[in-house]
């Protein structure tokens, strides 16, 4: 494979080919994705966000590569959040990643924002070696925490 045959486009309209090349990418992601297409309504909520930029890369028209960049702005400074970055499993270390990485440093740069955070799993040694060669640090200053809502609100404390 030649890299240069692997176009990287952002992602700006629906099609169900797209649902179902993306899916497919999502059991490279995590033992939860399970190959099947993303549902229209989540994937036309991404492209149509003004604060979410989905990256697609392709080689001979199939998806090989995503990527879901969100813009994210505080009182002290704009900054980008990675989210779902994957590769076919196939094209790994052929440079797919690399080329999906710096379209989203050009993108970062082109809109002013100079930092990105984002989580990678600990099972993942060869995607953090692949981070960290693209520029990447291991932050030690913040924990990682998630809540996951269950739907019960116990006692709403604003007006």
């Amino acid at each position: 494979m030649n890299t240069n045959e692997v176009e990287v486009k952002i992602l700006t309209e629906y099609t169900p080919e797209v649902a179902r090349g993306l899916g497919r990418l999502t059991p490279f992601l995590s033992e939860a994705g399970t190959g099947k297409p993303v549902p229209e309504v989540q994937l036309r909520k991404i492209i149509e966000a003004n604060d979410h930029v989905q990256f697609i890369a392709l080689l001979d028209n199939q998806i090989v590569g995503a990527a879901t960049l969100v813009e994210i702005r505080g009182i002290l400074r704009e900054k980008a959040y990675l989210q779902d970055f994957v590769t076919d499993a196939a094209v790994r270390g052929k440079g797919v990643g690399h080329k999906l990485w710096v379209a989203i440093e050009s993108w970062c740069m082109d809109h002013g924002i100079t930092t990105m955070d984002f989580t990678s799993r600990y099972d993942r040694p060869a995607a953090h070696d692949f981070f960290i060669k693209h520029g990447a640090k291991i932050r030690d200053v913040t924990a990682p925490f998630r809540v996951v809502f269950n739907g019960k609100v116990i006692k709403k404390i604003w007006s």
